[in-house]
């Protein structure tokens, strides 16, 4: 099994075979030695291996992989982090009464939220 860069794990999980594939579709026929080098069927795996392996030959430039997990995410460009507050700010977090009237005054509560 080859080693798989934390690029391509990223690829891994966020990518589907027909996107990979898609990606080394688009720039096999570049050239002779694109038409030789890149595949674009086969398992997932096998798909990840030959991109890795071509984007390593200079086939396909490494931006392109970024481009290709971009366009995967369900949030492309977005990224959201989570922080976890500390100290005193943890204490008021856990207040949901204090957090809900400093965002919606008294406008808040069962009577405005729909009720099944």
């Amino acid at each position: 099994m080859a080693i798989i860069s934390g690029l391509y794990k990223t690829v891994d999980l966020q990518c589907t075979a027909p996107q990979i594939a898609l990606l080394l579709k688009t720039y096999k026929d570049i050239n002779e030695r694109t038409k030789e080098e890149i595949r674009y069927s086969g398992s997932k795996p096998d798909l990840l291996a030959n991109l890795q392996r071509v984007v390593s030959l200079d086939l396909i430039p490494k931006s392109e992989v970024y481009q290709l997990i971009q366009r995967s995410e369900e949030n492309g460009h977005q990224h959201i982090y989570f922080f976890e507050p500390l100290g005193e700010a943890k204490h008021r977090c856990a207040d949901v009464t204090e957090i809900a009237d400093g965002l919606f005054g008294e406008e808040w509560g069962d009577d405005y939220f729909p009720q099944s």
